[in-house]
Order: C-alpha cells, then structure tokens, then sequence
C-alpha cells in the first residue's frame, strides 16, 4: 500500500453513503498531511456525485475528476487502480461498482515520503481532514493492477450483499 514509481496496485472499498456529501470528503486516503510533502493517494467523494482520484509525489499534485453523478447514496464498489509513473502506458483509474469513471496518465517520478498510514473512510486533502459519512463494508487489497474485467467480475460476484 506504499506507492513506488513503476509499481501497480489495487484497492476496492464497499461503502454506503448516506447523502451527497457537501464539500470533498475522504473515503480511501494514504497521504501525509504536513506542508509540502502529501505524497500517496486518495479517493474524494464530492456533493455533485462525483469522485476525485488525488495522486501526489515528489513533482506531480494530480487531480483527476469524474463527471458529475457517478454514485448516489446507498452502496457501491469503489476501486482504485493505483501506479505512479505509468503515464498514458499504464493509467491509474477509480471505478464506482463496475464503471470506470477516472482515467489518470500520472508521470511521477519520484515518492520521497509514502508511509503515511491507509484511513478509511477517512481522507487528507492537502492537510484537511476529511471524514466520510459512510458505513463500510468490506475492504480489499491487491497487489497488482486488476483489470476491468476483474472489478466487474468481483461487483458481480459480492454486490448480492449490499444491493
């Protein structure tokens, strides 16, 4: 769940908000929040209905944004698709239950602090804590890049549970 340059991982999060949340609130964060030093990721769940995928390391601020109206409340699959310095080669994307709805070319080339703490649903954004009112109800974690196929099988496979 440490970001290095080159490496893919993934995280999927079932979660179920209450209302649209005013403002950006956190649900999946891994971000140090002291001055100019935020290196990781986090997935930001806004009042429009949007999601926001923040990647952060030692030369790119990325903000990447869904459109408006991705999720609603009740329950959904949130998954990241983490890798920095993939580039346009190999993108980081955010999926909401078995739609991909951010696509993320990040060129980074360097993580100098990554060992900020996994919170869930908890999210830092730029040194503003951001507590998501969401109830959660699984969490996994892979350790390499699943494909779309994939979320939507395992969507597919759990969502008999939440919805």
């Amino acid at each position: 769940i440490n970001p290095t340059v080159g490496s893919s991982f993934t995280i999927q999060i079932w979660a179920r908000t209450n209302a649209l949340l005013s403002g950006g609130k956190g649900l999946i964060s891994k971000k140090f929040g002291s001055s100019n030093d935020y290196d990781g990721y986090s997935l930001l769940l806004s009042n429009t209905g949007s999601v926001t995928l923040k990647m952060n390391g030692g030369g790119v601020d990325g903000t990447y944004n869904s459109s408006n109206g991705v999720y609603n409340d009740g329950w959904a699959l949130y998954s990241i698709v983490v890798r920095f310095g993939g580039g346009s080669g190999s993108p980081s994307y955010a999926y909401v239950s078995s739609r991909r709805v951010v696509a993320a070319n990040n060129g980074e080339t360097s993580m100098p602090s990554s060992t900020a703490p996994l919170q869930f649903p908890r999210g830092i954004q730029d040194s503003i804590y951001n507590f998501c009112p969401a109830d959660v109800g699984a969490f996994y974690l892979y350790n390499t890049a699943l494909s779309q196929e994939t979320i939507i099988q395992n969507f597919d496979a759990t969502k008999h549970k939440y919805i």
